[in-house]
């Protein structure tokens, strides 16, 4: 810095003579001296510029005030003189004008017009970050981008040698690239080598036709013709491509052939219905305009057949371009989403569905899918089928899916719907026929009642029995639950603590938190998945609490505040487990009652988890396991028999024994009825003990 505040003090010292000599001589200066002074000050300007740019990074901040003061100070002196010496030139100018006009033609008058100077306007310097090259990772669809770039800027410039076009090289390769130069020298002998090696690895010009052609092959379709950036994207994916393709020499005619109907079988139906349209239109028209002269349509057959596909290829590009942008245009007048989409459910969907696709498949479909590769409808993914797919949709969005492709909802497959679907499937959920990826948990079938079987003969016994099998008994699965001492601002509580792996953030319930009076740092709105694909967008209070473990220290945790963390009481561990966890040496974390009237106050996720858990781990069980942490050890796994105690249980045993009614019963019983007050019972044959008394 001290080099550049000596340059500094040079130039200042420069201009400083320049402006204090043009204001003594303001009056006496010639023309040519004033052009002579105006060219010296605006190159002293532009380097004093270019020295303060270079100086401003460096000055303290306390100095910059005072840094600024001084630049804007000289700047003024120099737009001042500059301003004077215009002035100068331009008088002079205009009295030899004067003169030789005053003259006339019959006097000859020898006059030096000095040439106009040419004014540099002043214009305020921004200062732009610098360029760096591109990054080249190794993959071979990006070598035509970054070659271009690098041959232009390091390869083919002049004033770099070619260690110094090495050293730019190695610097903009990572990955691939730049272990293919791992053994390469940095000298100049070696420069050219690399770029040799590069060029025969990543640039071979057959292989990146292969990457282009490949690209467009796995080109994602745009189902709707209202998905506008799906549109736009598919459209400058094409003509990325083909550009490409271009560069490497390769012309349209060579390949337009193949990629018509692959750029057809990614547009939508309506969009492709209406380009086929025009063409047949314009095809019917030029046959017209023919109709008149036959030599000329035989003369031009063999022309037009060979740039047939060609212009189909181009006409279909022009085609998206313009249905493209006449969305976007819509869409930007009317403020509408690029990707719109009806909501489901109303008539607005029903009738985007009905234009958009076909209510039934025909059977060259049908014969067509039987020989198409295995590939699943909702995630494009070539290992699984369909009705296999574990993808993260939620069902709601596979029935749409299904629905707007005609597909069946229970097998996942075209040509019927699901009341007539015969396909042997059987879920591996729920064991009902349909996919596994379309059970939906929460269905419920409603079945009415059996009425073909009554229950008689009931015998209702109360007895105790003494029974050690867990197996009866309903199985109890243990969560990472403890009890804690957490503070707030105001007071302190024992709260009820579970550890939660599975949650991102930590939460309080709000009657705890305002009870403790947590201190609140913000808000947060985060979207809250919970299980069966349901989502909801919530706004929560961030407070801060502390939690102070066994050994007496304090941790502070950010939580969110909700209302209610679980519904159901979480288990504790019963009194045998906490006696092994004693006999053993370790204390438990969780020493509340099992009543279950103690609910879960605060849920400890993946966010502060580890702040707490020191990693070790016991074995109490089979599947049982002790789980230690800075406030104790914690009890996680389902509770077996092999430690469960002896328990007293109360029974009520109800024997009963079922007849089934059969359909000739069903008569019986109707003529029974019929004749009631008639027909003597049965039961009234034998005389009642009562009635024998009396």
């Amino acid at each position: 810095m001290e080099r550049l505040l000596k340059k500094r003090r040079v130039l200042r010292s420069q201009i400083t003579k320049l402006t204090k000599e043009t204001e003594e001589r303001q009056a006496s200066l010639t023309i040519t001296e004033a052009v002579s002074f105006h060219a010296r000050l605006i190159e002293l300007q532009q380097q004093l510029e270019h020295v303060n740019d270079e100086i401003e990074p460096l000055v303290p901040e306390e100095d910059a005030e005072n840094e600024y003061q001084q630049v804007y100070d000289y700047q003024d002196r120099i737009t001042a003189c500059l301003a004077v010496l215009q002035l100068r030139v331009d008088s002079g100018s205009s009295t030899t004008q004067a003169a030789v006009n005053s003259a006339g033609s019959g006097t000859a008058i020898q006059t030096t017009t000095p040439a106009p100077i040419t004014t540099t306007l002043v214009k305020t310097r921004v200062k732009l970050p610098k360029i760096e090259l591109i990054k080249f990772t190794g993959r071979r669809s990006d070598w035509q981008a970054f070659w271009e770039v690098f041959e232009q800027v390091v390869d083919k410039n002049e004033d770099l040698t070619d260690t110094d076009r090495f050293h730019y090289l190695r610097a903009s390769v990572t990955g691939d690239a730049a272990a293919a130069l791992a053994g390469l020298p940095s000298t100049s002998r070696c420069y050219n080598d690399a770029i040799q090696l590069l060029r025969k690895r990543f640039g071979n010009e057959e292989l990146l036709v292969q990457e282009h052609l490949k690209s467009l092959i796995d080109l994602k379709p745009v189902r709707s013709s209202e998905d506008v950036r799906g549109l736009r994207r598919l459209y400058d994916t094409l003509a990325a491509h083909i550009r490409g393709l271009e560069a490497l020499g390769r012309k349209l005619d060579t390949f337009s052939s193949m990629l018509l109907p692959i750029a057809q079988r990614a547009m939508p139906r309506d969009i492709l219905l209406d380009f086929n349209r025009r063409c047949v239109a314009d095809t019917d028209r030029l046959a017209s305009e023919q109709q008149g002269s036959v030599s000329d349509a035989s003369s031009h057959t063999t022309d037009e057949t060979g740039k047939g596909t060609v212009s189909s290829f181009s006409k279909l590009l022009s085609f998206l371009r313009v249905e493209v942008e006449s969305r976007e245009n819509l869409a930007a007048l009317q403020g509408m989403d690029l990707c719109r989409q009806p909501k489901e459910g109303t008539k607005e969907s029903h009738k985007q569905l009905r234009k958009t696709h076909d209510k039934h498949v025909r059977s060259a479909a049908m014969l067509h899918q039987s020989s198409s590769p295995l590939t699943c409808f909702f995630c494009d993914s070539n290992d699984h089928q369909t009705h296999k797919c574990d993808a993260s949709k939620g069902l709601e969005e596979k029935k749409r899916l299904l629905q707007s492709s005609g597909r069946c909802f229970r097998c996942t497959r075209t040509g019927h719907r699901s009341r007539a679907c015969r396909v042997n499937l059987q879920c591996n959920k729920c064991r009902k026929k349909h996919a596994s990826t379309m059970c939906d948990p929460t269905y419920s079938s409603n079945r009415p009642p059996e009425t073909n079987r009554t229950v008689t003969n009931a015998q209702i016994s109360l007895e105790a029995t003494t029974t050690g099998d867990s197996s009866a008994l309903k199985r109890t699965v243990l969560l990472q639950t403890a009890t804690a001492l957490c503070s707030g601002e105001t007071s302190n509580a024992q709260v009820r603590v579970l550890f939660d792996g599975g949650s991102q953030r930590s939460y309080i319930t709000s009657d705890t938190s305002r009870k403790m009076g947590c201190t609140l740092l913000g808000h947060e709105r985060l979207t809250v998945g919970v299980f069966g694909g349901h989502q909801e967008e919530r706004e929560f209070r961030r407070v801060r609490v502390t939690l102070k473990t066994r050994r007496g220290c304090e941790r502070e945790l950010e939580v969110l505040e909700t209302d209610v963390i679980c519904d159901q009481p979480i288990p504790s561990p019963p009194g045998n487990v906490l006696q092994k966890l004693i006999s053993l040496g370790y204390e438990a974390a969780d020493f509340s009652t099992d009543s279950g009237a103690e609910k879960v106050e605060l849920l400890i996720g993946s966010d502060h988890l580890w702040d707490f858990t020191t990693g070790r781990c016991v074995k109490l069980g089979k599947r049982l396991r002790a789980v230690e942490t800075s406030i104790g050890w914690t009890v996680q796994g389902p509770i077996e028999s092999d430690i469960e105690q002896t328990n007293c249980l109360h029974t009520v045993t109800l024997r009963t024994s079922v007849i089934e009614k059969e359909t000739t019963d069903i008569l019986t019983k109707f003529w029974t009825l019929e004749s009631i007050g008639v027909n003597e019972s049965e039961d009234n044959e034998k005389p009642c003990e009562a009635l024998e008394f009396f």
